[in-house]
């Protein structure tokens, strides 16, 4: 099965190294809060193929995120697996509260400076830690702008409007 036959697949994150012996990986999540992912029961990998992999168990050791899958059992098994990206359907997405996004949202759409100087397109968001940046595409140069909403991103709608010079 490809990636858009039967499923629209959104990256969430990265299988790290196999943790302990029944199959248990270090999940490397590209969202503020991994445990979250508990309310996701099927997630896919792409090994040869898209398969799907039903969740077992969310648990943290330490300061690391755990996640264990029913089909995987071994660490034999689980190193078949390792380092690949997690996706999981769009469709699964639970709605947001006005005012928050997705970045599959966000991405693509095009940019509008709030004084009409330049418009571009979103190519990619980057998270800092702080804020995530918008590195978006602009008269041919790549330009970073901060995604914060209120201060230099004015507007989220069909354009983004934002409050920014570029060089």
């Amino acid at each position: 099965m490809g990636f858009t036959d039967e499923v629209n697949l959104i990256l969430i994150g990265r299988l790290g190294k196999p943790v302990g012996l029944k199959g248990h990986f270090n999940l490397i999540a590209h969202s503020d809060n991994p445990s979250g992912f508990s309310k996701y029961k099927e997630f896919f990998v792409d090994l040869n193929g898209i398969h799907k992999l039903t969740l077992s168990k969310i648990s943290k050791s330490g300061k690391k995120t755990l996640i264990k899958f029913d089909s995987i059992n071994s660490i034999s098994e689980a190193e078949k697996y390792k380092n690949l990206d997690l996706f999981i359907d769009e469709d699964n997405l639970p709605d947001l509260p006005d005012g928050e996004y997705y970045w599959k949202d966000l991405i693509g759409k095009k940019v509008i400076s709030s004084n009409k100087s330049f418009d571009g397109y979103v190519k990619e968001i980057m998270p800092t830690g702080a804020n995530d940046v918008l590195v978006c595409e602009i008269n041919e140069k790549e330009v970073l702008i901060p995604l914060m909403i209120g201060k230099f991103v004015i507007e989220i709608g069909e354009n983004i409007i934002v409050d920014w010079e570029i060089d």
